[in-house]
């Protein structure tokens, strides 16, 4: 991985998955990736419909394999989750990689369908707009939790309430607001 890392950007560099085609550009990033794996293991590399599709699955099966989630989140998603609030996921990943994500985290179960990913989208953005028609909630009664800004800004026009996280301790004041609204 960290011989992969140092040549990340040139897999990358011709793609555009801000474009016209970004699910296109994901997917041929993607096999890239994974063909670099095949090599710098020294591993033969299998046929290209056979890379094709291991580069698709590769990046859930990694994610579901181990607990990436900030220590505060499993217990606090399980409260969220007991209260009864509806908790969803919009990312510019892809669906199976955040399903992989929420998975090894053990928190999966406490979130609803569907997870909208840059595959579903067809968008590298955290499209929240569609979020809010596909689980049919006003904007207002939304609380969008994400490290990125620009985000949260794109929640917050649309009159969402955006919440910044930047490490566990902010997940725990932002789980607070959404359990206790003011």
């Amino acid at each position: 991985y960290l011989h992969m890392r140092e040549d990340w950007d040139s897999y990358w560099a011709d793609l555009n998955l801000k474009g016209d085609e970004p699910l296109s550009d994901l997917w041929e990033g993607m096999f890239r990736t994974t063909r670099a794996l095949f090599r710098l293991a020294k591993i033969p590399e299998p046929e290209k419909d056979e890379l094709i599709a291991f580069s698709r699955v590769l990046p859930k099966l990694v994610y579901e394999r181990f607990d990436a989630l900030y220590p505060q989140a499993q217990p606090l998603l399980e409260k969220l989750h007991t209260d009864g609030v509806c908790l969803h996921v919009a990312t510019y990943w892809t669906a199976a990689m955040a399903r992989g994500l929420l998975t090894g985290g053990g928190v999966l179960t406490y979130f609803s369908e569907p997870v909208l990913g840059m595959d579903v989208t067809e968008s590298f953005a955290k499209d929240y707009d569609v979020l809010a028609l596909k689980v049919d909630a006003a904007p207002e009664a939304c609380l969008i939790a994400d490290s990125d800004p620009l985000s949260l800004e794109q929640a917050r026009q649309i009159g969402m309430h955006p919440a910044l996280v930047q490490s566990g301790d902010d997940l725990v004041k932002i789980m607070a607001l959404a359990v206790n609204p003011a």
